[in-house]
């Protein structure tokens, strides 16, 4: 009933009296915790909390600026690229029928304006969300499937910028398949599960809704909490205020 530490892949045991977790919730309680320490109604929670990914990564390596055609010689260090709200939901109806969308909605980052040593002189780097992509595609995801989703994402952009694709001199595409094995994130959400109503309050379950988890000592700490993923830092910051009392 009370957790004595972390015991590594390798065998070696990392001996506490607390531990905070900050992976998502259902690696923690269903794959890393033992299901005989999780009660019925517990694991019937946790099982049932949704962590479906829909969102893909696309990093963009430039050998000019991001331009876009609207405001040429300007620089952006972010923009949502989306036309209507129709076509937004559009968008949304591949994700029930495993397909990716012909026009993914793009929110697009450039780092290296604010960080110059992600890229050479004259370089960018461009980091592209790309939304709504299917975790469970129908023909599943291969390189076949990665190499087309990029391409679908740089057309989409090119649309708003079309200098883009001459300026490109690398091209980095992680699915939601592959979030979930680089970074070990259940479904390959970004957000350690989905920011639906219900799974925003008690967030992930009722009873570690405070980020007690269900074993003495066990405290949950991650996006998969309250209030949410992104880049706040608000559940670890809670859920270490928790631990210390």
């Amino acid at each position: 009933g009370q957790v004595l530490g972390v015991e590594l892949e390798g065998g070696e045991r990392l001996e506490a009296d607390a531990v905070l977790a900050t992976c998502d919730p259902k690696q923690t309680l269903e794959r890393l915790v033992s299901p005989v320490h999780l009660s019925q109604r517990e694991a019937h929670h946790i099982r049932n909390f949704r962590a479906r990914g829909t969102t893909a990564v696309v990093h963009l390596a430039l050998s000019g600026a991001l331009e876009f055609s609207s405001r040429p010689g300007q620089s952006f260090g972010r923009a949502r690229l989306v036309t209507t709200l129709d076509d937004l939901e559009r968008s949304f109806d591949g994700i029930k029928y495993g397909e990716v969308p012909a026009r993914p909605a793009l929110e697009v980052s450039v780092p290296s304006l604010t960080d110059r040593s992600l890229a050479p002189d004259g370089g960018t780097v461009v980091s592209i969300l790309a939304s709504f992509v299917p975790y469970d595609r129908k023909e599943g995801w291969d390189d076949a499937g990665r190499e087309a989703l990029g391409d679908m994402v740089v057309d989409t952009l090119a649309a708003w910028a079309p200098s883009v694709r001459d300026r490109i001199v690398g091209r980095d595409v992680l699915t939601p398949v592959d979030l979930e094995t680089r970074y070990g994130t259940t479904g390959g959400h970004i957000h350690h599960g989905e920011h639906a109503l219900d799974q925003l309050l008690l967030r992930p379950t009722p009873s570690a809704s405070r980020y007690l988890g269900p074993i003495g000592g066990l405290y949950l700490g991650g996006s998969g909490n309250h209030p949410g993923g992104g880049l706040t830092g608000l559940p670890g910051w809670l859920s270490a205020g928790t631990l210390m009392g």
